[in-house]
């Protein structure tokens, strides 16, 4: 586990983003959020800009939602479970047959047998 001292979501990115990904919670990501607001909207657009300031960094500018492959989503996926969180989307069509991914984040709990072994 490498713990991340107050570094910058560009730091951060540099940090991860440019090795393989890890396992489950390699780089504990901690935000401070203040007591009287929701966790899940206060750390939103941090996690969102780190995906994609990683996915531009891993498959180049032009990467967007409609353009990134299954297998591009997946590293993504994997390099967001490095820092604690599943990377959770939901995928539906406009009327105007437009597509419409929506992306959300589940901090990582880990399940473990009985003996205290972690299975994911």
């Amino acid at each position: 586990m490498q713990l991340l001292k107050f570094c910058t979501i560009s730091e951060l990115v540099d940090t991860v983003f440019s090795n393989p990904p890890q396992k489950a919670y390699s780089y504990p990501l901690l935000i401070s959020v203040p007591q009287d607001v929701d966790h899940r909207v206060y750390t939103f657009p941090y996690l969102m800009s780190i995906l994609i300031h990683g996915a531009k960094k891993l498959f180049g500018e032009s990467v967007s939602p409609q353009t990134i492959t299954t297998d591009q989503f997946s590293t993504l996926k994997a390099y967001m479970l490095s820092l604690g969180y599943l990377l959770k989307t939901r995928y539906s069509y406009s009327q105007d047959n437009e597509l419409i991914v929506n992306i959300w984040f589940e901090k990582y709990k880990p399940i473990v047998n009985c003996k205290g072994v972690v299975l994911y």
